[in-house]
């Protein structure tokens, strides 16, 4: 069936993320499964098409940031244009690249910790 206009993103799927997302999707597609993710992340609940994901999100909490980085996948997710216009808007306010503002809004859906990033305090030595 037809859904109406799409905007294509693409979130950075490190490979702790992408079992995860595997798991959790089950018999979902992989695209409308995340699409449906980051619906919910950006409180339009009325864009999610799997009315059952609305149920068992509701209740979830963000996860705790985890350092490190062991590589990323990029994967490419359709969205209605309403979600990608407040994703954009989000990562912008943020500071953050959108494909890692995605999977990070993906990971504390899913309860999957997020790869660290430098904060400025680690990044900037000292004055001394």
């Amino acid at each position: 069936p037809h859904l109406g206009p799409r905007t294509v993103l693409t979130a950075a799927l490190w490979s702790e993320l992408e079992q995860a997302v595997d798991q959790a999707r089950g018999n979902f597609d992989r695209s409308p499964f995340l699409a449906d993710l980051l619906a919910w992340h950006v409180e339009r609940p009325d864009l999610v098409r799997h009315r059952q994901l609305v149920i068992s999100f509701e209740s979830r909490c963000p996860s705790a940031e985890r350092e490190g980085f062991t590589g990323t996948r990029h994967c490419t997710v359709r969205v209605h244009p309403a979600v990608a216009i407040e994703l954009v808007a989000r990562a912008n306010a943020v500071g953050s690249p959108r494909a890692v503002y995605n999977a990070n809004a993906l990971a504390d859906l899913l309860g999957v910790p997020r790869l660290g990033t430098p904060t400025a305090e680690k990044e900037l030595p000292l004055a001394m």
